[in-house]
């Protein structure tokens, strides 16, 4: 078998593949030269940044501005730079890592510091290249409108909400959907001051008939009716034909007070209502005529509403009670019996008849429609109220008893009927069950004086002398000022022996009530029963200072100081004592027994002649008299008295012999003689009287 060679190229295949191979070769070099300027940095230029935007490519040349959302999602495709493969490029921004969007997509508020979405922000991406910047672009993020409202709905706190919201207002500049969310959020959580001041800023923009319709919402919520009607005012100037500002103007005069021309304006509104509202118009029309007294108005308002509405009771109430104001009796019985005819079992009705009657002081008939209404439930509690009003005004107390214990059975926690229970049990004299009702009454009602002062005298009145007591103290409590609490309280303790208790509770009781002369009184005596004679003694003479000529206490004090050993004191005393009317022997010997230990005849005489006129037949003084006279050397006084004193006791011996003796010894023998025979007559056997009688004879006086 033959073998095979290889064929041997010829020259021109060898040629062409070492010009192919030389041409590969210089082309590599050509790009290594040109790479290699590129990586020196030689003429590198940032010319665009492709970036991906929620899903979009955008691309963004050197220089240009991007504005984007911070809740966008980004990525950056590519940096358009002469570098290749980007070899050395970087991304800069001061506050955030741009340069990781090359790597992943990424929701731009997860870059921006903090993660604050709700913040303007301009940066500035920087494309670098090494350590230089080859070109930059700018990035404005800020939330939309949208993202605001948005983030508010996701709030759930009032307050946080509120402040988002404003904030986002003058974020926005004034964004009208914004400041409408505001003004709603206001409205929800009541703030009308800060509505109205919103409202008036966005009416100054664009003034509308809707927004006047919000500012009228806010003035209700600020319970301002001057800025609710002059509101109302301007909506029914501006749409005339419109009866819903009518009403509403009508209804906000009525509540004012201004029933005349609330009726105006309700009239204008009757003219552009429709059929089916009208009635209702009438019959208001009719109450607002009836309560300024223009009653034929309202007859033919009232009138006008029978027409549209024939089964309406009160209806034929109302206008039966109008003509009989205009005195036309037959119509009025008229109405009232279709109006009876039509609800013969409307208790409602005969009670609203009754409360109208009541108001203008008819009081007999209401009672009437009341009657009926208890006949058919006698458990009614308005109208046992009503009953009750009607026996008040008439002073019908034992009816109003009967009707105030039905009213309580059926509402027990009525404080109102407990009281007047009270009231009306104690107005009968029947203080116990008075008590008892009144009592209830305080126990919920702990700060109601005239209360406790009531309960207090139906205790006094029922002898119930432990309950007086904690009443009266509980009195003192509510009014310290109060001072007839304490008489009973000194009673109480007294009787009980409590006298140190009666000092504590006084003590503090003068020291806040330092006028009262009672209480210092009051005080003394139980020092005195307490055995503090000294405490008393000096309360006395407080008391004094105020009523110099008091006898009592001037006789307490008196006691007191002879008690104390105080002779001083008890003689100042005894001598004011002295200066009154009344004349006491006690005292009198007690003034002559210390003035006469100290010699004060003088003092003695003088105050003894005062006693003698105020008591001529009290013997007693004119001895005292009779001593002072005799050692201020008044011998003539002295026998005066004397002789008034044999008067007064014709029996005394001694006195008899005395003045005898005092008479012979001033020259008077003719007196001398008198008063010995005198002595010697009563008493023949007294041989003083007798040598007395027969000196004065022996000296020529007289005869047998």
């Amino acid at each position: 078998m033959p073998t095979l060679r290889k064929k041997k190229p010829s020259f021109i295949v060898v040629l062409f593949r070492r010009i192919v191979l030389l041409l590969v070769i210089a082309s590599c070099a050509a790009a290594a030269w040109w790479g290699w300027r590129m990586i020196q940095g030689e003429s590198v230029r940032l010319s665009f940044m492709l970036m991906e935007i929620n899903g979009e490519r955008s691309k963004i040349l050197r220089g240009e501005t991007l504005l984007l959302n911070p809740f966008d999602t980004i990525r950056i495709v590519e940096v358009g730079a002469s570098v290749p493969f980007d070899y050395g490029i970087r991304l800069e921004a001061e506050g955030v890592d741009v340069d990781s969007l090359r790597h992943q997509e990424m929701q731009l508020v997860d870059l921006l510091p903090g993660r604050e979405a709700f913040v303007r922000y301009r940066f500035n991406v920087s494309v670098r290249y090494r350590d230089r910047s080859i070109g930059d672009v700018t990035w404005k993020v800020e939330p939309s409108v949208e993202d605001w409202l948005e983030r508010a709905n996701r709030l759930i706190n009032d307050e946080m909400r509120v402040d988002f919201l404003e904030r986002a207002v003058q974020f926005t500049s004034g964004d009208r959907r914004i400041e409408r969310r505001l003004l709603n959020e206001y409205k929800q959580t009541s703030r009308w001051r800060k509505t109205l001041d919103l409202l008036k800023k966005m009416a100054a923009d664009t003034p509308d008939t809707a927004l006047y319709a919000e500012l009228l919402e806010v003035y209700r919520g600020l319970q301002d009716l001057r800025g609710v009607q002059s509101v109302l005012r301007i909506l029914v100037e501006r749409e005339p034909r419109n009866p819903k500002w009518k009403l509403s103007l009508g209804e906000v005069l009525e509540e004012a007070g201004e029933k005349r021309e609330a009726a105006e304006y309700f009239e204008a509104a009757l003219d552009l209502s429709d059929e089916g509202e009208r009635p209702d118009l009438y019959k208001h029309l009719g109450y607002l005529y009836t309560e300024i007294e223009e009653y034929s108005k309202a007859v033919e308002k009232y009138a006008e509403a029978v027409r549209l509405d024939q089964k309406d009771a009160n209806l034929h109430y109302n206008l039966a009670f109008l003509y009989d104001r205009l005195g036309n009796s037959d119509r009025a019985e008229f109405h009232l019996e279709n109006a009876v005819t039509l609800e013969s079992r409307d208790v409602e009705g005969r009670l609203t008849l009754a409360r109208r009657l009541i108001d203008r002081g008819e009081g007999k008939k209401a009672e009437e429609y009341i009657k009926e209404v208890l006949a058919r439930s006698p458990d009614n509690l308005e109208a046992l109220l009503l009953m009750a009003g009607i026996a008040e005004r008439g002073d019908r107390k034992r009816d109003l008893l009967d009707l105030y214990r039905r009213i309580h059975n059926l509402d027990p926690k009525n404080q109102t009927i407990i009281y007047n229970l009270g009231v009306l049990f104690y107005e009968f004299g029947e203080y116990r069950d008075s008590a008892g009702w009144l009592a209830r009454y305080a126990d919920t009602h702990p700060e109601d004086l005239p209360v406790h002062e009531m309960l207090f005298d139906c205790y006094l009145k029922s002898g119930k002398k432990d309950e007086a007591f904690k009443a009266a103290q509980h009195i003192l409590d509510l009014k310290p000022d109060l001072l007839y609490p304490y008489s009973y309280i000194v009673d109480y303790l007294g009787d009980k022996g409590k006298f140190r208790r009666i000092i504590e509770i006084l003590e503090p009781a003068v020291e806040s009530h330092p006028d009262s002369t009672e209480l210092k009184r009051n005080l003394m005596a139980a020092y005195t029963q307490a055995g503090e004679t000294r405490a008393a003694v000096n309360l006395g003479e407080e008391l004094i200072k105020d009523s110099p000529g008091d006898r009592n206490l001037l006789e307490f004090l008196f006691d007191g100081h002879r008690s104390l050993n105080d002779d001083e004191s008890a003689l100042k005393t005894a001598e004011a004592l002295a200066s009154l009317d009344v004349v006491d022997d006690d005292v009198y010997g007690f003034i002559f027994d210390q003035l006469s230990a100290g010699e004060k005849f003088e003092r003695i005489a003088s105050i003894m002649e005062d006693a003698v006129q105020k008591a001529p037949e009290r013997a007693r003084l004119r001895e005292y008299l009779v001593v002072a006279y005799l050692n201020t050397g008044n011998d003539a006084g002295a026998a005066r008295q004397m002789e008034e004193i044999v008067r007064l006791r014709p029996d005394d011996i001694a006195m008899l012999l005395n003045l005898a003796k005092l008479q012979e010894k001033r020259g008077k023998y003719t007196e001398a003689l008198d008063a010995y025979r005198q002595a010697v007559t009563l008493y023949p056997d007294n041989e003083e009287a007798a040598e007395g009688y027969l000196r004065t004879r022996l000296k020529g006086v007289g005869g047998d």
